[in-house]
């Protein structure tokens, strides 16, 4: 129950700042045809099978630096990583890709756009890496006090 509340409440912020940031304009060329993992519309899913309601996100931030983007995407990316741990044990409890577990099945199913991301993020040269770890310590950030919250009213 945590866990999934805790995962929404993260990841629908982000990932709508993320998206949005990439729809004005911020989409480079350098990003070819990777697209980023969105999983925030099936943990919305998950909470209704599982008769969770979704606790308030943190506030949508404003993304305006393609390094600081790409920080938050490797956190993101890598929970899938996560994802395929957590997967067998979900489906002991009875969840799996149709009920309470789309987000985790959609994660765990490949690891190949965890791939594709690194490699991108290997094959930037310019790449400003202070703004990068800013992004990625941001989301981390972010994860720990949603799931802080979501853990002290389970």
């Amino acid at each position: 129950v945590g866990y999934t509340r805790g995962l929404e409440a993260f990841r629908t912020p982000l990932e709508h700042s993320l998206a949005a940031f990439a729809a004005h304009g911020a989409r480079h060329d350098r990003l070819g045809a990777w697209q980023p993992t969105r999983i925030a519309n099936l943990l919305e899913t998950d909470l209704r099978d599982l008769g969770i309601e979704a606790m308030p996100s943190d506030a949508v931030v404003h993304i305006d630096d393609l390094a600081w983007a790409l920080g938050a995407h490797y956190v993101l990316e890598g929970s899938a990583l996560g994802a395929r741990v957590l997967m067998p044990a979900a489906r002991t409890l009875g969840f799996d890709a149709h009920h309470g577990a789309r987000h985790l099945d959609k994660q765990a199913s490949t690891l190949e756009n965890f791939r594709a991301f690194m490699e991108l993020l290997e094959g930037i040269e310019d790449l400003d890496m202070e703004q990068t770890a800013a992004g990625a310590n941001a989301a981390f950030q972010s994860a720990a006090r949603a799931m802080e919250r979501s853990f002290a009213h389970a």
